[in-house]
């Protein structure tokens, strides 16, 4: 008689774990953030659930949820959609005492700041774009690319898709996509291998580039062809934020191109969002 109910207690722990999955992790250090999919079958629902876990206090905090009335078969995803994808996170970072969050909600494209405040949690949503694409039945499921990462104490850089690029300003809570410009100067330069460990001699050659001695590099992202290891730098782009000394309060961007070995100089125009 034991078996039995060893068997229908396993299989209750299984069936239960089947129903939530996890879409997205990011995890570091100090901190792990994560969104979870529930399907309800029974009520006809799916729920999003972004959580985020502190490893140096135990601190689990649920900063979002999103819920639709909505079931979907897996077995129908190749005809209708992966229901899972309605849903995507491109990039999540902790940073002062704040979540940050790069998402692909509903083919809308957003920037989320999660503040803790003591016992609350602020949340600022900054609209970013649509995401352009068709039908499912021609394009297929949304894919979504993004990196956030700290360019210095007050700027966060942010790149996101092919080519889409912006910065946000914490002190004053400012999101500003950037445009580039068709009208570009290429000029040749052979990026060293270790970026971290050759900084130097990159921000001597962009201040030779840029014919100006004041130009201070604060940090640079790679893309997804750039970052991935298949491609190994042979293709995307390198974004290098900068600033003029002289003009501190002023962020700017210069890419360069893998494929091509050259920096792209080029009018930036930027846009509050």
């Amino acid at each position: 008689m034991k078996k039995p109910i060893i068997i229908i207690i396993f299989l209750f722990i299984f069936q239960n774990s089947k129903a939530m999955e996890q879409l997205f992790i990011k995890e570091e250090p100090a901190y792990k953030v994560v969104m979870n999919f529930i399907p309800n079958k029974e009520a006809n629902k799916s729920l999003w659930e972004v959580i985020y876990y502190s490893k140096e206090d135990n601190r689990t905090v649920i900063l979002d949820q999103f819920e639709i009335s909505e079931y979907r078969e897996p077995d129908n995803y190749e005809l209708l959609g992966d229901l899972r994808k309605s849903v995507l996170i491109g990039d999540a970072i902790f940073f002062d005492n704040s979540v940050y969050v790069m998402y692909c909600k509903f083919y809308q494209i957003s920037f989320v700041k999660y503040q803790f405040n003591n016992d609350s949690i602020e949340k600022t949503p900054y609209y970013i774009e649509d995401e352009m694409r068709g039908s499912f039945a021609n394009f297929g499921d949304p894919i979504f690319y993004a990196k956030i990462k700290p360019i210095s104490s007050d700027y966060l850089g942010i790149v996101w898709n092919s080519q889409r690029i912006g910065t946000f300003n914490r002190p004053n809570n400012l999101f500003l996509s950037m445009t580039f410009s068709d009208n570009l100067n290429k000029i040749n330069y052979q990026m060293p291998d270790t970026i971290d460990e050759s900084f130097n001699l990159i921000q001597q050659n962009l201040r030779t580039v840029l014919s100006n001695e004041s130009v201070s590099i604060l940090n640079y992202i790679e893309d997804y062809e750039s970052e991935s290891i298949v491609f190994n730098r042979k293709f995307g782009f390198i974004y290098f934020f900068y600033q003029d000394d002289l003009y501190v309060n002023e962020i700017k961007v210069i890419r360069y191109s893998n494929y091509n070995n050259e920096w792209l100089i080029e009018i930036i125009s930027n846009k509050a969002d």
